[in-house]
Order: C-alpha cells, then sequence, then structure tokens
C-alpha cells in the first residue's frame, strides 16, 4: 500500500488577528503619548522655574551689593531730554503719564555717560554665572551700540522657557543713534510693571478712577526690600511674557496683518506693536498688564501680557527669591494684589 505523506501547514496570522493586534497597539500609543508629553512638559516646566530663580538670585545678590533691587531700565539723563524728547520728561509733574525720574546717581556708568540705556538684565548678568558675556558688554554705552550689537544678540539661557517655541529668536531693533537695525536675542521673562485702569475697571477691582496698580520694579527708580511693605513672599518680581516676538493668542500663532474676529474687534496685529519689546537688552522689554482686549491676566495674548506656554498658567519670580506657578483662573483682584508691592493687600499661598 502507499502511504500518503500529511501536507505540513504554515503558521501565520489571519487577517482578524493582524487587525486586533493593530487595534492594541494603537491604543497603547494613544495611552502613552500624553503620559510622554505630559513628562517633557514636566520637565520644561521645571527648568523654567530653575531660569527663574536663577533671575530671582540675582536680583538679591545685586541687592546685597547695591541695597537697591536693579531697576527695570536705567535711562541717562541726556535721553530724556530735548532734542531727544519734546520737553525734558523729568520737569514733568510725577503724576503726568510721561513723567520719569532723573537717573539715579547710584547706577553709576548708565548716569554717568550721557547716552546710555540698559535694561535690568545686565544689571544683574554678573551675579547669574555669565560673567563672561557681562564683562563683554560695554554698559558705558547704549545697549544697541556698535560695541554691544555681538553681546545683544547672544542668547542668555535662563532667559528663554523650553516650552517656548522658536528656538532662538531674533528681535529686530532699530538703533536711532545710527539709523541701523540690530538683532536682540529674545528674552522671554519681563516685568510686569502694573496693572492698567482701564483692567482694573473691567473686573470690578475698586480702586481710585485714572489710577493704576504699580508693580514693584521701575525705570530709574532705587527700590529697596524694605519698600515691598506687603511682604516680599506676595509679590512678583520678574513674570512671564514668552513667545515673543512671534504673536500668539490663547495658544495660536498668528501672523502679522492676520485678521481675526475674537480679538479687539477684528483689528489685525502690526509688527510694530505686536510682541515689542522682545529683546532681553531692550530696555522697552517691560509690560503693563491690561488684558490685550480681555478681562484675563495670563495667557490671552502674548503681546506685553503674562504669557506662557504651561497648561493653566504662568511662573513668576517672587521678591523674596521664590518661584510660583500662578494659575491664570486665579480671581482678578489676586493677581493685582500680587503685582502690587506697597497696597496693604493681604493674600495667601492657596488663592493662588
Amino acid at each position: 500500500m502507499v502511504q500518503v505523506q500529511g501536507i505540513r501547514r504554515r503558521s501565520a496570522f489571519t487577517l482578524i488577528e493582524l487587525l486586533v493586534v493593530i487595534a492594541i497597539i494603537a491604543v497603547l500609543i494613544s495611552l502613552l503619548l500624553p503620559a510622554v508629553q505630559s513628562a517633557r512638559e514636566a520637565a520644561r516646566r521645571a527648568q523654567c522655574i530653575n531660569n527663574l530663580k536663577q533671575i530671582g538670585l540675582g536680583f538679591h545678590n545685586f541687592e546685597g551689593t547695591y541695597g537697591f533691587f536693579a531697576p527695570t531700565w536705567a535711562i541717562s539723563n541726556t535721553f530724556l531730554k530735548p532734542p531727544f524728547q519734546p520737553v525734558d520728561l523729568t520737569t514733568l509733574p510725577a503724576t503726568n503719564g510721561n513723567y520719569i525720574p532723573p537717573c539715579p546717581p547710584q547706577f553709576g556708568l548708565v548716569c554717568s555717560n550721557p547716552l546710555d540705556i540698559q535694561s535690568w538684565v545686565p544689571m544683574i548678568m554678573g551675579y547669574t554665572e555669565q560673567t563672561a558675556l557681562y564683562n563683554s558688554m560695554n554698559l558705558s554705552q547704549a545697549f544697541p551700540q556698535p560695541a554691544n550689537t555681538t553681546a545683544v544678540s547672544t542668547q542668555l539661557n535662563f532667559m528663554v522657557c523650553p516650552s517656548a517655541p522658536g528656538g532662538l529668536r531674533l528681535a529686530p531693533y532699530l538703533n536711532a543713534l545710527n539709523n541701523q537695525t540690530v538683532q536682540l536675542a529674545a528674552g522671554d521673562y519681563a516685568v510686569d510693571d502694573g496693572i492698567d485702569d482701564s483692567w482694573l475697571t473691567a473686573n470690578n477691582i475698586p480702586h481710585p478712577p485714572g489710577t493704576i496698580v504699580a508693580g514693584l520694579l521701575k525705570g530709574n527708580t532705587l527700590r529697596r526690600i524694605a519698600d515691598v511693605t506687603d511682604g516680599t513672599s506676595n509679590t512678583i518680581l520678574i513674570s512671564e511674557d514668552a513667545g515673543r516676538p512671534d504673536f500668539f493668542v490663547q495658544g495660536r500663532q498668528l501672523t502679522y496683518g492676520q485678521s481675526y474676529p475674537w480679538y479687539r474687534g477684528g483689528t489685525p496685529p502690526t509688527q510694530d506693536n505686536e510682541g515689542s519689546g522682545a529683546g532681553w537688552a531692550d530696555y522697552g522689554s517691560e509690560f503693563f498688564t491690561d488684558g490685550d482686549g480681555s478681562n484675563k491676566h495670563t495667557n490671552f495674548s502674548s503681546n506685553n501680557e503674562v504669557y506662557a506656554f504651561h497648561p493653566g498658567g504662568a511662573n513668576h519670580a517672587f521678591a523674596d527669591g521664590s518661584v510660583h506657578f500662578v494659575k491664570e483662573s486665579v480671581a482678578p483682584a489676586v493677581f493685582a494684589a500680587m503685582i502690587s508691592y506697597n497696597a496693604g493687600e493681604i493674600i495667601s499661598a492657596d488663592q493662588y
């Protein structure tokens, strides 16, 4: 009898089994991806906090040396008078919005040189492990002058939030002294000068009509720790204003000239005012909270407002050197109290 040998079958996935495996992998990826992104954001946020701690330490070391905080900016008196200004700004009434105090002699080089302007960043740079770059700057000359163009275009790691998009960002700045455009390296941290009257009114915060809530730091002004009568642990020193000079509204990057109906009634932005003051060396990097067309204090617009790329809020360095994450949902009155330094408000950490 002839014996028939058995047919050897090859093992393989059926189509249904393959689809099931693919579906399981897709589910696992969908579960793991948010966790990975969340872990990365946590690491970026920790680095941002560390940056602000360096800045706070720099301010305190500066204050320990000179007896006062580095000001928002220092401008020599020559720039405050004609022909650079229509009138002598130092002689206006202090209540006038254009008034600028004379440059205090305690500021040293900036005040003793006729044509000099510097922001707070170079002043604390020597106290933030940036001695080499500090030594490369000529602080007896204004920041956009040829002697400083290399330094001011150098990216400072402690001035960049890793959550902000764009990597190295350069902001053009026209030097009015020689009509040359200088490229300034951007910074994601700036001074919040105070709260605008219109924003206080829109948020029903009691205040004398036509007045503002003043922040701790101010241009050409000496402010000491003793001046912070609200308590250094309750007063914001430096805030996130990330992403400049690019322009973002509620997480969306918008191109200059683009119209968008929910913002300012459709008024398109222009590059000369949206995201201005982006350079860390630019004395105009400061900003004033006015909501930029909204009642929000945080994360509405990067147009010179508190703005961060962390979900739900922004980091701030406080006057005691600590760093806190302030939620964008914090009550407007509480936020205004943290910006003011001597108004007598009482707040606690559980309020933000």
